[in-house]
C-alpha cells in the first residue's frame, strides 16, 4: 500500500484517516488480500506505528465485500449513539443507548433518522430530549407506519402549501445543500430565484375629489428575490429551517425537524421532478460549480446534484453535458471565444484561464465532479466522451494536469 511508502509514516506515529464518501481507496482497501494486509500490518509493527481507519457505516452496506475485509482487518463498530449521550448525560448513557437501539432493531426507526432524531433534541437541551424519549416509550408499541406518522407529523406539502416560488426555493436549498451558511444559503436562494417576478394585489388608502377616503386595489410586478429579501425570517419559518453552530462558529442552516431533508428529497425527484430538473439546469447554467468563493459543502452539494441528475436522466447528460458544464465558466471569464464550436470554446477558456492563473481552480472543482462521475460505472462512458473532447481541443496539458 502506498502508506508504507518511505516517509509517509514516520516510526512511533499513529495515522487517522477519515473516510466518509465513496473511494478508491476504500475499494482498494475492501479488496486487499491476506498477504497484501500481512505485510502492511508487520511493516506498521517494524515502526511501531499505527493505522487507524475512520469509515461512515453507510459505505458498507455491501455487506460480501465487507465480511471478507473481516477476514484481513480489525472492523469495530463504534456506537454514535454512545458518543452523543456521553456528551450530554454522561452515566445514563449507557442505558438510554441499549434502550434507543432496541427501537433500531425491532425496524421501528432507521439509524440514521435516529441518530439524527437524538442530536437535534440534545441540542435543544435535556427537556427536549426527555420529552422525545417520553414520546417513544408512548408509542413504541405501534406499527412503525404508526410510528413514522407520529414523530414526522410535517409533511413536504405542509411546507409548499402557499403557492410562494420563495418558499419552494428555500425548500429546495435546504434539501440539496445541507450545512450552508447563511451567507451561502441566501446566495442560491438569490441566483435560484433570479429575476423571476410575481403579480400581486395591494391596498392603498386615497383621498377622493371630494376629500372623502377612498380604497385603492392596484396589482403591482414584485420580483421574487424582492419578497425574499423582505420576508426572510417568516419565509424560513414557514420552511421549518433553523440555524445553528457548526463545530467551527459558523452558523449553518438545517431543517428544524432531521426528517424533513429526506420527506422533501422524495417529493422534489417524485412529485415535481419537471421543477427539480429547471432548478438543476439553472444551477448549471449558472457556473456556480466554478464560483471561486463557494464552500467545500456547496461544491458538494452541486456535485451530488449533478451527479444524481446524471444517472436519473442520461439521455440529457452525456458529454455535451459535460461541455456545457464547463461553458458555465465563461461567466467568470472576459471576453468571448472566436467559435461557437464546443471543442474551440473550451480552447479558448482554457487560454483564458491560464492568463488569469485560475487554471488549478477550475481543474480541481472539474476533477472533483468527474471523480464523483468515475465512480458510478453507468457514467464512466460520459468521462470517457469528455475526456476525448478535451483531446480533440489541443489541450493535452489540461488533460494531464486533469488526470493528475
Amino acid at each position: 500500500m502506498a502508506i508504507t511508502a518511505e516517509g509517509v509514516l514516520g516510526e512511533r506515529r499513529v495515522l487517522l484517516i477519515e473516510i466518509g464518501s465513496r473511494c478508491s481507496f476504500l475499494d482498494a482497501l475492501l479488496d486487499m488480500d491476506h498477504f497484501v494486509t500481512a505485510r502492511t500490518v508487520e511493516w506498521l509493527q517494524i515502526q511501531s506505528s499505527c493505522l487507524v481507519l475512520v469509515i461512515n457505516e453507510d459505505l458498507l452496506a455491501d455487506k460480501a465485500a465487507t465480511n471478507r475485509a473481516r477476514e484481513t482487518l480489525d472492523l469495530y463498530v463504534v456506537s454514535h449513539l454512545r458518543y452523543l449521550l456521553t456528551r450530554y448525560l454522561d452515566s445514563r448513557a449507557s442505558v438510554i443507548e441499549v434502550e434507543l437501539a432496541s427501537y433500531v432493531q425491532r425496524g421501528l426507526m432507521a439509524p440514521q433518522e435516529m441518530y439524527h432524531h437524538v442530536e437535534a433534541r440534545l441540542m435543544s437541551g435535556i427537556d427536549a430530549f426527555e420529552a422525545f424519549l417520553a414520546d417513544l416509550r408512548r408509542v413504541s408499541s405501534l406499527s412503525r407506519a404508526e410510528i413514522r406518522e407520529h414523530l414526522q407529523p410535517i409533511d413536504a406539502e405542509d411546507i409548499l402549501r402557499e403557492p410562494s416560488e420563495v418558499h419552494r426555493v428555500a425548500a429546495f436549498v435546504g434539501t440539496f445543500f445541507p450545512a450552508l451558511s447563511q451567507r451561502e444559503f441566501e446566495r442560491l436562494v438569490l441566483l435560484l430565484l433570479g429575476g423571476e417576478t410575481t403579480t400581486v394585489e395591494r391596498t392603498r388608502q386615497a383621498l377622493g375629489s371630494d376629500g372623502s377616503a377612498v380604497t385603492i386595489h392596484e396589482e403591482i410586478t414584485e420580483r421574487w428575490a424582492d419578497r425574499w429579501r423582505r420576508s426572510a425570517d417568516t419565509i424560513f419559518r414557514d420552511c421549518h429551517l433553523s440555524t445553528s453552530p457548526s463545530e467551527d462558529g459558523v452558523w449553518t442552516v438545517s431543517f428544524s425537524e432531521p426528517y424533513l431533508g429526506e420527506k422533501l428529497r422524495r417529493y422534489f425527484e417524485r412529485s415535481a421532478p419537471w421543477y427539480f430538473r429547471a432548478q438543476c439546469a439553472k444551477l448549471q447554467e449558472s457556473g456556480a460549480l466554478f464560483f471561486f468563493d463557494l464552500s467545500l459543502a456547496a461544491v458538494e452539494g452541486l456535485v451530488g446534484l449533478f451527479v444524481e441528475r446524471a444517472l436519473a436522466d442520461p439521455s440529457d447528460f452525456g458529454s455535451p453535458w459535460l461541455l456545457e458544464m464547463v461553458h458555465g465558466l465563461r461567466i467568470e471569464l472576459a471576453g468571448e471565444p472566436s467559435s461557437e464550436s464546443p471543442e474551440e470554446t473550451l480552447k479558448w477558456m482554457l487560454e483564458k484561464l491560464a492568463e488569469a492563473q485560475l487554471r488549478a481552480h477550475f481543474l480541481r472543482r472539474l476533477a472533483f465532479l468527474l471523480r464523483e462521475m468515475l465512480e458510478r460505472e453507468g457514467l464512466r462512458p460520459r468521462v470517457h466522451e469528455f475526456l476525448s473532447s478535451l483531446i480533440q481541443s489541443g489541450e493535452h496539458s489540461a488533460l494531464l494536469d486533469l488526470v493528475l
